[in-house]
Protein backbone atom coordinates (compact mmCIF):
# COMPACT_ATOMS: atom_id res chain seq x y z
CA UNK A 1 0.00 0.00 0.00
CA UNK A 2 1.36 3.25 -0.58
CA UNK A 3 -0.02 6.72 -0.63
CA UNK A 4 1.73 10.36 -1.65
CA UNK A 5 0.69 14.08 -1.87
CA UNK A 6 2.49 16.34 -3.68
CA UNK A 7 2.15 20.59 -3.88
CA UNK A 8 3.29 22.18 -6.30
CA UNK A 9 3.53 26.32 -6.65
CA UNK A 10 2.67 27.35 -10.28
CA UNK A 11 3.45 30.82 -12.11
CA UNK A 12 0.51 32.17 -14.02
CA UNK A 13 -0.64 35.33 -15.52
CA UNK A 14 1.27 38.61 -14.85
CA UNK A 15 3.67 36.05 -12.25
CA UNK A 16 0.48 35.85 -9.77
CA UNK A 17 1.26 32.12 -7.78
CA UNK A 18 -1.10 29.55 -8.04
CA UNK A 19 -0.84 26.35 -5.37
CA UNK A 20 -1.97 23.03 -6.72
CA UNK A 21 -2.22 20.34 -4.23
CA UNK A 22 -3.34 16.41 -5.07
CA UNK A 23 -2.49 13.21 -3.17
CA UNK A 24 -2.89 9.53 -4.77
CA UNK A 25 -2.97 5.99 -3.31
CA UNK A 26 -2.51 2.55 -4.72
CA UNK A 27 -2.38 -1.00 -3.55
CA UNK A 28 -1.47 -4.19 -4.48
CA UNK A 29 -2.67 -7.73 -3.18
CA UNK A 30 -0.02 -10.48 -3.92
CA UNK A 31 -1.26 -14.03 -4.33
CA UNK A 32 1.43 -17.03 -5.15
CA UNK A 33 2.25 -16.27 -8.95
CA UNK A 34 0.50 -13.11 -9.50
CA UNK A 35 -0.58 -9.53 -8.22
CA UNK A 36 -3.62 -7.55 -8.74
CA UNK A 37 -3.31 -3.66 -8.17
CA UNK A 38 -5.79 -0.62 -7.55
CA UNK A 39 -4.67 3.24 -7.65
CA UNK A 40 -5.84 6.23 -7.91
CA UNK A 41 -3.90 9.14 -9.22
CA UNK A 42 -3.86 12.87 -9.28
CA UNK A 43 -6.54 13.18 -6.49
CA UNK A 44 -6.97 17.27 -6.20
CA UNK A 45 -6.94 18.26 -2.66
CA UNK A 46 -6.62 22.19 -3.73
CA UNK A 47 -7.05 23.21 -7.27
CA UNK A 48 -5.90 26.51 -8.89
CA UNK A 49 -7.55 28.71 -9.94
CA UNK A 50 -6.78 28.59 -13.65
CA UNK A 51 -8.18 26.10 -15.90
CA UNK A 52 -5.72 23.76 -17.36
CA UNK A 53 -3.25 23.59 -14.63
CA UNK A 54 -4.65 20.68 -12.64
CA UNK A 55 -4.04 17.12 -13.71
CA UNK A 56 -7.15 14.64 -14.17
CA UNK A 57 -8.15 12.06 -12.18
CA UNK A 58 -7.00 8.71 -12.81
CA UNK A 59 -8.18 5.37 -11.63
CA UNK A 60 -5.69 2.21 -12.75
CA UNK A 61 -6.27 -1.48 -12.31
CA UNK A 62 -3.56 -4.06 -13.31
CA UNK A 63 -2.61 -7.56 -13.15
CA UNK A 64 1.04 -8.78 -13.06
CA UNK A 65 2.74 -11.98 -13.01
CA UNK A 66 5.65 -13.01 -11.27
CA UNK A 67 8.58 -14.53 -13.22
CA UNK A 68 7.70 -17.31 -14.85
CA UNK A 69 9.46 -19.11 -18.25
CA UNK A 70 8.44 -16.25 -20.64
CA UNK A 71 9.23 -13.54 -18.35
CA UNK A 72 6.84 -11.73 -16.25
CA UNK A 73 3.73 -10.16 -18.01
CA UNK A 74 1.42 -7.21 -16.86
CA UNK A 75 -1.84 -5.60 -17.99
CA UNK A 76 -3.24 -2.04 -17.12
CA UNK A 77 -6.22 -0.91 -17.94
CA UNK A 78 -6.71 3.35 -17.29
CA UNK A 79 -10.08 5.31 -16.49
CA UNK A 80 -9.56 9.12 -16.75
CA UNK A 81 -13.60 10.17 -16.86
CA UNK A 82 -12.65 13.82 -17.75
CA UNK A 83 -11.01 12.51 -21.54
CA UNK A 84 -13.04 12.36 -24.13
CA UNK A 85 -11.19 8.91 -24.72
CA UNK A 86 -11.44 7.86 -21.03
CA UNK A 87 -10.17 4.22 -21.74
CA UNK A 88 -6.84 3.10 -21.98
CA UNK A 89 -4.98 -0.05 -22.04
CA UNK A 90 -1.51 -1.46 -21.54
CA UNK A 91 0.29 -4.40 -22.14
CA UNK A 92 4.14 -4.87 -20.78
CA UNK A 93 6.18 -7.54 -20.75
CA UNK A 94 9.61 -8.60 -18.99
CA UNK A 95 12.46 -11.09 -20.40
CA UNK A 96 14.93 -12.25 -17.87
CA UNK A 97 17.93 -12.79 -20.12
CA UNK A 98 19.89 -13.30 -16.67
CA UNK A 99 19.37 -13.75 -13.35
CA UNK A 100 20.23 -9.63 -13.11
CA UNK A 101 20.09 -8.52 -16.35
CA UNK A 102 16.01 -8.03 -17.89
CA UNK A 103 14.93 -6.89 -21.27
CA UNK A 104 11.39 -4.96 -21.24
CA UNK A 105 8.49 -3.70 -23.99
CA UNK A 106 5.26 -2.32 -23.61
CA UNK A 107 2.45 -0.98 -25.85
CA UNK A 108 -0.77 1.45 -25.09
CA UNK A 109 -3.21 2.74 -26.78
CA UNK A 110 -4.65 6.07 -26.26
CA UNK A 111 -2.32 7.67 -27.57
CA UNK A 112 -0.65 4.71 -29.35
CA UNK A 113 2.76 4.36 -27.65
CA UNK A 114 5.64 1.99 -28.10
CA UNK A 115 8.16 1.28 -25.56
CA UNK A 116 11.42 -0.17 -24.59
CA UNK A 117 14.20 -0.64 -21.91
CA UNK A 118 16.43 -2.50 -19.86
CA UNK A 119 16.38 -3.39 -16.17
CA UNK A 120 20.08 -3.89 -13.75
CA UNK A 121 18.26 -5.76 -10.50
CA UNK A 122 20.90 -6.51 -7.36
CA UNK A 123 19.45 -7.68 -4.23
CA UNK A 124 18.08 -4.80 -3.17
CA UNK A 125 19.05 -2.41 -5.60
CA UNK A 126 17.53 -2.03 -9.33
CA UNK A 127 17.89 0.73 -12.61
CA UNK A 128 15.90 0.90 -15.45
CA UNK A 129 16.90 3.08 -17.86
CA UNK A 130 13.74 2.58 -21.06
CA UNK A 131 12.55 4.76 -24.52
CA UNK A 132 9.06 5.20 -25.10
CA UNK A 133 7.92 6.35 -28.63
CA UNK A 134 4.85 8.94 -28.48
CA UNK A 135 3.04 9.47 -32.03
CA UNK A 136 3.43 13.58 -31.46
CA UNK A 137 6.45 14.47 -29.03
CA UNK A 138 8.16 11.59 -30.53
CA UNK A 139 11.03 9.13 -28.47
CA UNK A 140 11.57 10.01 -24.68
CA UNK A 141 14.14 8.90 -22.59
CA UNK A 142 13.49 7.80 -18.79
CA UNK A 143 16.05 6.25 -16.39
CA UNK A 144 14.59 4.73 -12.66
CA UNK A 145 16.65 3.39 -9.73
CA UNK A 146 15.33 1.91 -6.69
CA UNK A 147 16.75 0.65 -3.60
CA UNK A 148 14.45 -1.62 -0.85
CA UNK A 149 15.76 -2.50 2.55
CA UNK A 150 14.01 -5.43 2.88
CA UNK A 151 14.05 -7.66 -0.50
CA UNK A 152 12.37 -10.84 -0.98
CA UNK A 153 13.23 -13.42 -3.81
Amino acid sequence: MDFSGIRTGLSGFRQKKHTVGECAFSAWIPFKTAALGLSLSHITLKPARVQGVNSPLIIRSGFHTTNNRLGAQGVIIEFTPSQSHPVRFILGEQYRLFKIFALEASVANNPFLIGVGVLIEFTSVSASVSMVNHPVLGWSRGFVALYCSSHEK
